[in-house]
């Protein structure tokens, strides 16, 4: 693919392809090449696994293409007998950079469709029956897209709420079993005194060339997601692993806050503010703007902007909107239909208190109220809140009365905290654009 871009830019620029064979052009192909094969290694962006989401393999082709455009510029740049032209360059990387990302698509569409088939699937069997290996065994089979079939369990002394049929015998029958039919993972759920049990299967499995992996039960301690982290060769339990923790990350998310909210201050709300402002006057009686403190980065209180949608009122911090809310303008249901409402918070994100991504921020009185009564709501706090966010364009937005639904809120906030990538906001703005054209139901 990188050749074949090179190619394009060759035909765009001198209207054939006979200059590519030129002495000087030949040496260019072979160093584009030789960097991108050792970037690609380097970032491992080559390697599709099962587990890898396509924000993850996005994230590392756009570091590999971001470092060998570096390294190339300055080989050239450093080489004065080279001469690239600036045009053959973007042309490469932009067509190359569509091909790339279009191929890993298509590819995975390829490979989802052909596991929902039942092909390219790793058997596997799973040992000791219990609760945490139930509900892998319910995951594996839920999400076909990885290509798992689940063969069974193996345990001597099963839980009794695990169905019967699921058992296909005892620990000491995994070897003839793995071996008739073919297993390609032993997943070991692991109990107590399993030391020498696990280090005999280890063995069979490494002489068989069938991967092992080791599950983890922490339910028993702590109902949440854990990571491990090594301090050397000692392992330590963390329960919140934060892309966000990173400087590079945070600046890269910061970089792109500003950018975006300029461009979209500069070319969207310098024209479309006033026939907003010109329509709220129209409609109703009071201000354009509506401000209201609300909690943000690490619960901090800050004034987050709004168009209003209301009439005037003094219930604005005491209680939220409901649908069919009687203080609701006509256009401020548009608006708010169209998330056209949280525009002005674009001055937010130029100032620092918000993000363009991140979770939703909620006025005082909320937050204090659901501090209280649902585990982890904090938790939101621990990066800058967004103008859009996963749980908005995943529909949990409006109304919130049902506590059970505002423990989806937060539950989701947090997945997004703890799997956030660049690639992930972008995924998550293009989501809003698009449920802003459609609307939303619970968009009140």
């Amino acid at each position: 693919m990188l050749n074949v871009a090179i190619l394009i830019s060759i035909l765009l620029h001198h209207g054939s392809l006979a200059f590519w064979n030129n002495e000087r052009m030949v040496s260019l192909i072979i160093l584009f090449n030789v960097t991108w094969v050792g970037v690609t290694f380097y970032f491992d962006a080559h390697e599709i696994y099962r587990i890898y989401s396509l924000e993850r393999i996005f994230q590392s082709i756009t570091k590999a293409i971001v470092l060998q455009a570096l390294i190339f510029i300055t080989l050239i740049y450093l080489n004065k007998t080279f001469y690239f032209s600036r045009q053959y360059l973007l042309v490469i990387y932009l067509t190359f950079t569509t091909l790339i990302f279009a191929s890993r698509i298509a590819i995975l569409l390829l490979l989802k469709a052909l596991r929902q088939m039942g092909v390219n699937h790793k058997n596997v069997i799973i040992i000791n029956a219990n609760e945490a290996s139930l509900n892998l065994m319910k995951q594996l089979k839920n999400d076909i897209k990885y290509g798992y079939s689940f063969m069974g369990f193996f345990d001597d002394a099963p839980d009794t709420f695990v169905d019967s049929s699921l058992i296909k015998g005892r620990i000491a029958d995994v070897p003839v079993f793995a071996q008739q039919y073919k297993i390609d993972m032993i997943l070991y759920s692991l109990t107590e005194n399993s030391t020498e049990e696990i280090r005999k299967l280890v063995e069979f499995a490494e002489n068989n060339f069938i991967q092992f992996r080791i599950i983890l039960d922490y339910k028993q301690f702590f109902n949440r997601k854990v990571h491990i982290n090594f301090y050397g060769l000692t392992p330590l339990l963390t329960f919140m692993d934060e892309p966000l923790e990173n400087e590079s990350n945070r600046a890269v998310k910061r970089t792109f806050d500003f950018i975006f909210s300029l461009l979209a201050i500069l070319l969207v709300f310098s024209w479309l503010f006033p026939l907003i402002a010109l329509a709220i006057k129209l409609d109703s009686k009071g201000s354009v703007f509506f401000l209201q403190q609300r909690n943000g980065f690490k619960n901090k209180v800050f004034k987050c902007w709004k168009f209003r949608t209301m009439v005037q009122n003094n219930e604005a911090d005491s209680k939220q909107a409901t649908e069919n809310d009687s203080r609701l303008t006509r256009l401020g249901k548009f608006l708010r239909k169209t998330n056209l409402d949280e525009l002005p918070q674009f001055f937010n994100v130029l100032k620092g208190d918000m993000s363009i991504v991140g979770p939703r921020p909620h006025p005082l009185f909320l937050n204090e109220e659901y501090a209280r009564i649902i585990d982890r709501f904090m938790i939101r706090h621990m990066i800058k809140p967004g103008i859009t966010g996963l749980a908005q364009v995943r529909g949990l937005r409006g109304g919130t009365q049902d506590p059970k639904l505002m423990e989806q809120r937060v539950e989701t906030d947090v997945w997004y905290i703890e799997n956030w990538s660049f690639f992930l906001d972008i995924k998550i703005i293009l989501q809003t654009m698009w449920v802003s054209l459609r609307g939303q139901r619970n968009a009140y």
